[in-house]
């Protein structure tokens, strides 16, 4: 819903929610032709506090794949709590030096989109807490 700041000259369009699903969805085609994926397996999520380990309502088959829409613990994010609690952990100065901000300071660099390397960050530490993912994959907008 944010998105990436990165490669770009000017802030991204907005998407609805819809258009982000069918992006999920696009993207859930894609690893069908290489990974098998538990389709019963639902990330539940929790109660939207930052730090509150959420669940699923199974845990996933053996050597299957599961796919979960950031979505799913972002929205129900408290921003006050979770600048509090994740944002104290980033340095402005050592976000500014990331290359995807670099490359926007002298067009214009949203509020919205400097908000992005904690939502990703955030992302990396809610699968990690709630589906124990070791490995998250991206392009080079991970990189920071």
């Amino acid at each position: 819903m944010v998105g990436d700041p990165s490669g770009r000259t000017d802030m991204r369009q907005m998407m609805t929610p819809e258009t982000v699903q069918n992006n999920c969805n696009a993207f859930k085609k894609l690893f069908d032709k290489f990974l098998e994926f538990d389709d019963e397996w639902v990330y539940t999520g929790g109660d939207g506090k930052t730090f509150g380990k959420a669940s699923a309502n199974k845990e996933p088959d053996p050597g299957k794949a599961i796919c979960v829409n950031n979505a799913s613990w972002l929205m129900n994010l408290n921003y006050i709590e979770f600048i509090r609690d994740i944002g104290r952990h980033f340095s402005v100065n050592n976000m500014l030096r990331a290359e995807c901000f670099k490359q926007r300071l002298e067009k214009g660099l949203s509020f919205l989109e400097f908000n992005y390397m904690l939502m990703q960050s955030y992302d990396f530490m809610a699968m990690a807490r709630d589906i124990d993912c070791k490995m998250e994959f991206g392009g080079n907008d991970q990189w920071s």
